[in-house]
Parts: structure tokens; C-alpha cells; sequence
């Protein structure tokens, strides 16, 4: 499968060290155990936090952790249109509103709603322009990346991907330059629960040039890649040497009937952030849905099956092998039984699916 990641940077990891959080429950369970273990950072990357019961006590235990260790980091990032719905009353920035002082939490702002647009569109309609989508959780040397929100319903029974890397440092600090590099340009939140602007982000996202807002951000997101190159470039040339010198202890080991564990899986970090000008997700998955590889058997588990139209096309007329689409029942929804337009959401993604691939779906 080389020829998926071409050139890209990679990380090695030990496969041990990778686990499959399997339920709701056990993702929110193991985001409390690590931040009371959690000894120098606490990231946490998502589009917005609930603001029920489970979310409320998840806010206490980093505020018991700040207060038990003065060293710890606290950094948030959540996404300034869903994070603040719900205005001053109750929503993610005045949950948060309490640990301003001692952590820093960032909003961040699509430089794509702005002007009439922005002040006609009511609140999660405009959501619909964009949003900061990531959602990752880094405590100390440990990262879980997932596609779930901090939100009851992703705690209790709405089921999402979660995997937990522990114990890879240079993996963290990829994530957490990311991390900075949109909390720089996004807006942060204040104990009396205001929100500024970055002292870094010299152009306002929604005020200011879009086009130079987009140039800046953009640099700093690439020159993050550039980083994470460099870090492979000089663990390849470490490894080769190290390879060899492990060569000889294997053998050495061989003998007394004791192999060593090795980080044999390698990580690829790949990066969307389509309004800067970053594709790498879209150059990745154009290259695996246009590939004529009969031997090939695909399967795409999503929550949402709304394809974009380059993928559909790819998939097709160039692909030329077995793919299977998992995504959720109309009941098994997020939306279901939502009131307004995203009411329709459930019923409609299915048979959106089925008129797709008309006769070759199933």
C-alpha cells in the first residue's frame, strides 16, 4: 500500500501501545481516568462541549486537576459558532467560562461567514458555512483521536471511532502544534466570558482580509508538516543505525529464545483543512477511489453517507474493486427526531446512498 502514501512522513509505533476504546461509556470513562493521571498537558480538541451532567463533571475533575498540580496545562479548542449556541445562558464558552483563568481556551471562527451573510443567518443555520471539526484529546504523551464530540450523547449511546495512541511523544507534539497553530488564529476565552481575538492573529477571521487571514493560517499549518518531516527525516536515519545494532541483539536474543517488541506499525498524519488550501485527505482518498486494483477489498464505515461529488465519480467509473459502505440507521441518527430541517436528515441520507450507486449498491 505504498503507493496510498507516496511520500508522506510517517511515525513508527509500537502496536501495543494502540487501543480500541469500544463503547461510549468507555471513551468518557477513560477522558476522566486520564485527566486525573494526567501530569503536564491536557488538550482537548473538539467541535463544542454539551452542557448536561456528565459534561459538567468532566469540568470539575480539570478543575481538580489544575488545583492539584500547579504544572499542568490546560488547552481547549472548540469551534466559536457551536461553541457559544445557547448565547450567554448556557452553552461550551460559559461551561468553560470557570477555568479561563488557569487554562486557555480557544474559539475558532470560519473565515467564510461574515458580513450580511452572517448577521441573516441565525444560529445553526451558519453552522452550516463551516467549522473546526477536529477532535482530539492529548494527555501528557497519549493522544485519543476520534470523531466524537465532549457531549452526552457521546458518552452514553451515540457509538463513534476512538483510538488511543499512549506513549508516543512525537505524535502528541504534532498534535498540539496543530493544536497552536489554529488557537492562534482563533478567539480565546476570558474569565468574565468574553472572547478576544489572538494577540498573534493579526487579521481578523471574520472582520478583516479573508484572503490574508487564510495566507497566515495556512503557513503555519504547513510549516507544521515541514516539522514533522524534519522528525522523520532524523528518525529514519536513527532507525537504520539503530536497526542494525538491533540486528545484532535480535540474533543475540534469538539464541537465548527472547525476541524484542519493535514499533512496527508506522502512522501517517494526514491533514484537511480545505479553506487554507491543505488537502492532503482529499489527494489520499482521490488516489485509493480512483485506483484499478481488483485484488482490493474496501470497506467505509461513516457516520454520515453523503459523498462528494469528485469521490462518486471516482468511485464509479475508475475504481475496480470490492467496496463496502457502513453508516448509520435513519433511527441510530444523530438527528433523528430533531425538530426543523434536521429533522429529514435520517430518512434522507439512505436513500441518497441508494441513488448513488443505483443498482451496484447494497
Amino acid at each position: 500500500m505504498d503507493w496510498l502514501v507516496e511520500d508522506r512522513p510517517s511515525l513508527p509505533v509500537n502496536p501495543e501501545n494502540v487501543h480500541f476504546i469500544k463503547t461510549p461509556t468507555e471513551f468518557y470513562e477513560t477522558i476522566i481516568a486520564r485527566i486525573r493521571t494526567a501530569k503536564k498537558r491536557i488538550i482537548l480538541a473538539s467541535l463544542y462541549l454539551g452542557t448536561s451532567e456528565l459534561e459538567s463533571k468532566l469540568i470539575e475533575e480539570l478543575k481538580n486537576a489544575l488545583e492539584t498540580n500547579p504544572e499542568l496545562e490546560l488547552c481547549v479548542l472548540l469551534d466559536y459558532l457551536r461553541g457559544t449556541r445557547g448565547g450567554s445562558e448556557k452553552s461550551s464558552a460559559t461551561m468553560l467560562q470557570t477555568l479561563a483563568d488557569r487554562g486557555r481556551v480557544f474559539f475558532y471562527h470560519t473565515p467564510d461567514l461574515r458580513g450580511m451573510v452572517k448577521n441573516m443567518l441565525p444560529a445553526r443555520m451558519n453552522e452550516i458555512i463551516g467549522l473546526q471539526h477536529m477532535k482530539f484529546y492529548a494527555f501528557d504523551d497519549s493522544v485519543i483521536i476520534s470523531g466524537a464530540n465532549l457531549s452526552d450523547s457521546y458518552f452514553v449511546n451515540r457509538q463513534d471511532r476512538y483510538v488511543m495512541i499512549e506513549n508516543n511523544p512525537d505524535l502528541v507534539r504534532f498534535f498540539t502544534n496543530v493544536f497552536e497553530a489554529v488557537a492562534s488564529s482563533s478567539f480565546q476565552l476570558r474569565s468574565d466570558g468574553t472572547l478576544e481575538l489572538h494577540s498573534e492573529c493579526d487579521f481578523h477571521p471574520f472582520e478583516g482580509d479573508r484572503r490574508a487571514y487564510l495566507t497566515d493560517i495556512s503557513s503555519k499549518i504547513k510549516l507544521i508538516m515541514d516539522q514533522l518531516r524534519e522528525t522523520c527525516d532524523r528518525r529514519a536515519y536513527l532507525t537504520d543505525i539503530s536497526s542494525k545494532i538491533k540486528l545484532i541483539m535480535d540474533q543475540l536474543r534469538e539464541t537465548c529464545g527472547k525476541l524484542p517488541k519493535t514499533d512496527d506499525t508506522l502512522l501517517y498524519p494526514f491533514l484537511q483543512f480545505g479553506p487554507f488550501g491543505i488537502n492532503d485527505e482529499v489527494k489520499m482518498l482521490s488516489n485509493l477511489f480512483s485506483k484499478n486494483h481488483p485484488e482490493l477489498e474496501l470497506t467505509v464505515a461513516t457516520g454520515y453517507f453523503n459523498p462528494y461529488d469528485a469521490y462518486l465519480d471516482m468511485i464509479l467509473k475508475k475504481s475496480n474493486y470490492s467496496m463496502k459502505f457502513l453508516y448509520a440507521a435513519p433511527d441510530a441518527n444523530g438527528f433523528f427526531n430533531a425538530e426543523g430541517l434536521s429533522g429529514y436528515v435520517p430518512a434522507f441520507l439512505p436513500r441518497l446512498g441508494k441513488s448513488s450507486f443505483a443498482g451496484d449498491f447494497k
